[in-house]
């Protein structure tokens, strides 16, 4: 891919702005275009995607000219890139590293039997706070096997920020803006935390799967309640007490979004997190 002096330009200098363009391109065309950037360029572009366009591009450009994006990029945030990649794949990038690199890395990207990090699955849609709910339900389209009950909102350092209930999504205006509908400060754990520490959690009582992060409040992925029980060998009574399974469909949120409305409760549907 041949790119002009000006593009370029607009990239190297305005990569926030720059990634919210390439995340409505093509998949193949948002690995191309990170490909034909100079690493520079590329880690700092990069850094701003959502992390499943970004894991995406590094799963599959080089492996050397992925090696040289994660070189380039702070060790936090390259490691909550490569955790969403399959184990060899990020064997690949980080086997390519100089050790001064490759160190921080494995240690953060090594989190023990028995910990959240462990068992977290990367697989749930996040998004930005100055999304379009429009955009939203483009994107679920697109990655419906991400879609849960509750969308992730995070920064431009892939922090988590919000979370917004993807119903509040269906029945807001196309042009209302994420901003608008998330609640702040989500329950979330951490990385590190032990499975038997948080097993007894108090959300449990109300949500079947929580948003996991690491000390920087880096965004992970997620942890059912039921695979905290499973990992911890217990009986199939207490791994189903939970709530049902929040993997939901795009006709899932549809009819439960019109329901809402026709029982009256449709300024209810952007109800708090901790109200699920």
């Amino acid at each position: 891919m041949q790119l002009s002096p000006l593009t370029l330009r607009f990239i190297e200098t305005h990569p926030g702005s720059a990634a919210a363009v390439l995340e409505k391109a093509p998949r193949a065309d948002q690995a191309a275009l990170v490909a034909a950037l100079p690493p520079a360029v590329a880690a700092r572009l990069i850094a701003c995607l959502l992390p499943t366009v970004a894991a995406h591009c590094l799963k599959t450009i080089d492996p050397d000219a992925a090696a040289a994006l994660v070189h380039r990029m702070p060790v936090d945030t390259a490691a909550a890139l490569l955790g969403r990649l399959e184990e060899n794949r990020r064997k690949q990038i980080v086997g390519r590293l100089k050790p001064a690199s490759a160190l921080p890395l494995r240690l953060l990207l090594r989190y023990p039997t028995g910990s959240v990090g462990s068992i977290v699955n990367p697989a749930a849609m996040t998004v930005r706070r100055q999304m379009r709910a429009g955009e939203v339900a483009r994107r679920a389209r697109r990655a419906r096997r991400q879609l849960r009950k509750y969308l992730y909102v995070l920064d431009d350092e892939q922090r988590l920020i919000g979370t917004v209930d993807a119903r509040a999504c269906l029945l807001a205006g196309r042009d209302t803006e994420v901003d608008a509908l998330m609640q702040t400060d989500p329950i979330a754990l951490r990385a590190r935390s032990s499975l038997v520490e948080i097993r007894d959690h108090a959300a449990w009582g109300r949500f079947d799967l929580l948003p996991v992060v690491d000390r920087s409040k880096h965004f992970l992925g997620v942890v059912r309640r039921a695979d905290v029980a499973g990992a911890l060998g217990l009986d199939a009574g207490q791994r189903d007490a939970g709530l049902a399974d929040t993997l939901v469909s795009l006709a899932d949120l549809y009819w439960q979004a019109m329901a809402a409305l026709l029982a009256g409760a449709g300024g209810q549907v952007g109800e708090n997190q901790h109200d699920q």
